[in-house]
């Protein structure tokens, strides 16, 4: 019966080590699906780091191209003129007034100027010849859709001003 009893607690033994072993086993099989779960993020981290880095070096490396005199209130200068007409948007600041005439009350002339900036930097505003229109410009100009659109801004935003004012 001892004999039993002793093979018994050396059994008890392996089954606890074995128990244990398959739970080490386990727990570390977790941790490397973690870490490679980790790994993947990582990876997809730093493709998406080199992507904003490629954007930020292409927009800062451009050579500046500035379409406005920074009197008060800020005005085109020459280029932002040439760039006006030839552009040739007066319809579109037209349209831009319509569908946002009602975003101006109780606006003072600084709140409308930033709204004129924001919204003609807006992709959806422009149809598809529109689009074509400003790219042209920047790339025959040298400089950037950004720009282009800050003249635009600048003629959206005395359209705007003179409405209100005459108001």
């Amino acid at each position: 019966m001892e004999a039993m009893i002793e093979w018994i607690k050396i059994e008890a033994g392996f089954l606890t080590v074995a128990t244990l072993l398959i739970g080490v086993g386990v727990w570390l099989g977790r941790i490397s699906a973690n870490q490679r779960n980790f790994k993947d993020f990582m990876k997809e981290v730093k493709t998406d780091l080199r992507e904003i880095n490629d954007k930020l070096l292409n927009i800062l490396s451009k050579p500046k191209r500035d379409v406005i005199d920074t009197r008060s209130p800020l005005q085109l200068n020459d280029l932002g003129k040439k760039i006006w007409k030839e552009l040739d948007a007066s319809k579109w600041v037209e349209r831009f007034g319509q569908a946002t005439k009602t975003s101006f009350n109780n606006k003072d002339s600084y709140e409308i100027q930033e709204f004129c900036f924001r919204y003609v930097q807006t992709d959806e505003i422009y149809s598809d010849e529109e689009t074509r229109r400003i790219r042209e410009m920047a790339y025959d100009n040298g400089m950037s859709e950004f720009d282009v659109r800050r003249v635009i801004g600048i003629k959206f935003r005395d359209t705007i001003v003179d409405v209100v004012q005459s108001t």
